[in-house]
């Protein structure tokens, strides 16, 4: 099937849909809107239904989740249908959705939360929701039926623990996955997929283990089990590092690999403490710059079009954000700010 793919036409439909992407300012300009109702219609172009503003969010969101998968296999064609690599790549909903189960479980909600259509076939059967052990009987999902069955798993008390540890060993298990399968393209159509993926995964490892550290005062023996690792190329190094060294003295941090991500400034009036959620923000930033610049650098094969997936997931955040914020009647500067921090004033 991958002999059938036209790279050069694939990467001019990418840029063109790139280019309509409501991104930094364009997503930004959204925050203006003062109801949900009035987002809806600037997005989707139509009358929004009649539902109270929390549902209609929610609609907001699935809608937004199931048109950005639909426009990237849109552009990806048949190999999105047939290509392992591609099927990996798309299973990133579902496995957002049984995050958001999990969710679901510690909060105690007694509904199952909604969720956009899948495109591939799902391994979790939602409408065994509450029941932990039944819903993730598929193999793929099997080690969470385990931990679903032990009364109050996900409970709010153990949340801290038990379903922290689940997300992580779901993106675990979708990168090992996606990677697996980014491992057997022809070097025609990985292009420099590798270095990009573990240059993502290498700063979502860094985020993650500074998140545990400080909000859940994990040790290091502790978050290294959480974080995830490529088969052959090593994503954790730079995580463990920053786990060494002092996280509220700054010299500590001189000769970081990421030490341009570190906060300058301490808050007005206070001492210098890493701020974890700066670093955060300036490593999505820069995981945003490597996929633009892989997008325009790798012409051929398949990099333009994952880089397309993530870009969208960009976007469909962003937007989350400003529905969020008008909702809660947020300031409409807090709102745009949002929406604009991981990608700047791209658009």
């Amino acid at each position: 099937m991958a002999s059938s793919f036209q790279p050069e036409y694939s990467y001019a439909r990418v840029l063109g849909a790139v280019s309509r992407c409501r991104l930094g300012s364009k997503a930004s300009v959204l925050a203006k809107q003062g109801r949900v109702a009035e987002v809806w219609k600037v997005l989707f172009a139509e009358t929004a239904p009649p539902l109270p503003e929390r549902l209609l969010v929610s609609a907001a969101e699935r809608r937004l989740e199931t048109e950005a998968v639909g426009e990237f296999i849109s552009l990806a064609g048949q190999v999105s249908k047939h290509e392992g690599f591609f099927k990996a790549l798309l299973r990133k909903g579902e496995f957002g959705y049984v995050k958001r189960l999990i969710i679901a479980l510690g909060e105690g909600s007694e509904q199952a939360p909604e969720h956009a259509a899948f495109v591939v076939r799902p391994s979790v059967d939602e409408s065994q929701y509450p029941d932990g052990a039944r819903m993730f009987t598929h193999r793929r999902f099997s080690w969470l039926a385990e931990s679903g069955s032990r009364e109050g798993a996900f409970s709010r008390e153990n949340s801290s623990r038990e379903a922290t540890a689940a997300k992580c060993r779901l993106d675990q298990q979708y990168y090992a996955e996606l990677w697996k399968e980014t491992r057997r393209l022809p070097s025609g159509l990985k292009g420099s997929m590798q270095r990009v993926i573990k240059k993502e995964v290498e700063l979502e490892n860094v985020i993650w283990a500074l998140r545990l550290r400080r909000y859940y005062g994990m040790r290091p023996d502790e978050i290294l089990p959480l974080l995830v690792a490529l088969r052959g190329a090593d994503a954790t190094h730079h995580a463990l590092d920053a786990l060494e060294r002092v996280p509220d003295n700054k010299s500590s941090w001189s000769g970081w690999a990421y030490e341009d991500l570190i906060n300058e400034n301490a808050r007005s009036g206070e001492d210098w403490r890493l701020d974890v959620r700066h670093v955060e923000v300036e490593a999505r930033r820069r995981i945003f710059s490597v996929l633009v610049q892989a997008m325009h650098m790798n012409l051929g094969g398949y990099v333009p079009l994952y880089s397309y997936f993530r870009i969208k997931e960009y976007e469909t955040a962003a937007l989350f954000g400003v529905l969020e914020g008008i909702h809660l009647e947020a300031p409409s500067e807090e709102i745009a700010a949002f929406a604009a921090q991981f990608t700047g004033a791209y658009a």
